[in-house]
């Protein structure tokens, strides 16, 4: 089989992330245990939620692709995948208000589909007015994932470059220089954006009678919140990990 460029590099994402993983272990394992307890808090769906489970899993994806991307040392990508995870959050939320299917897609006469007109809008709307506490907080980090990551930039060209000068060559590494405490807070960022979503999602599922929650899912969602805010205070001291933090 030939060996292509990609094969290394995918190599060598697993040794970076194996490493990552060993230097940041409580946030990554916190982080982690939180995305995939959206796989496992609830034991009951109604079938006609199938709109609900489409975004659902657009969620699961995001927040699992941003942790590989993170711990990969993938900053940029990493970011971009919290925003598809928040805008996702609402959506998700919004579906299980949804009863006519019509409010949702646009079916067209060559077989194909579209979002529905409006139904971006009537999602942000939702949440803003029926749980504007977490509307605020996602907000606040798509504003910040907006600025820094959607476009292109100095900051996102620059901040995780760290070139090699030699030989008259400059070699650009594909990976973004290690920075521990940056991980930290993206790791952080993570977690609390995931933890918005599942209180979200269980409040909103419970309360039209679309899923049914565990019978332990109130005490496995506290204990997640409280080793959040104890990581929470842990690090928001520190003066550069600090700025990326809002009260919670």
């Amino acid at each position: 089989m030939q060996s292509l460029e990609i094969m290394d590099i995918a190599k060598a994402e697993n040794e970076i992330l194996l490493d990552t993983i060993a230097k940041n272990s409580r946030l990554a394992i916190h982080a982690n245990d939180i995305i995939f307890f959206l796989n496992d808090f609830y034991e009951g769906i109604r079938p006609e939620a199938i709109h609900f489970l489409a975004f659902l899993t657009q969620l699961r994806k995001s927040l699992v692709l941003s942790l590989l991307s993170l711990l990969r040392r993938h900053e940029n990508q990493a970011q971009l995948m919290m925003r598809l995870a928040i805008e996702s959050i609402s959506k998700t939320g919004y579906a299980l208000t949804v009863t006519d299917d019509k409010e949702v897609v646009n079916y067209h006469d060559d077989g194909t589909m579209s979002e529905a007109k409006g139904f971006q809008k009537k999602a942000y709307d939702w949440i803003e007015t029926t749980y504007p506490r977490h509307s605020e907080k996602l907000q606040y980090f798509k504003n910040l994932i907006n600025y820094l990551y959607s476009h292109s930039n100095i900051f996102s060209a620059a901040s995780g470059w760290s070139p090699t000068i030699g030989d008259g060559e400059i070699y650009s590494p594909f990976f973004d220089k290690e920075d521990q405490l940056l991980m930290d807070a993206g790791l952080w960022q993570l977690a609390n954006i995931a933890l918005f979503g599942i209180d979200l999602i269980s409040k909103a599922g419970a309360g039209s009678g679309i899923i049914k929650l565990k019978p332990d899912f109130q005490e496995k969602f506290d204990d997640f919140v409280k080793r959040h805010e104890k990581l929470t205070e842990e690090y928001k001291s520190h003066p550069r990990f600090a700025r990326h933090i809002t009260q919670s």
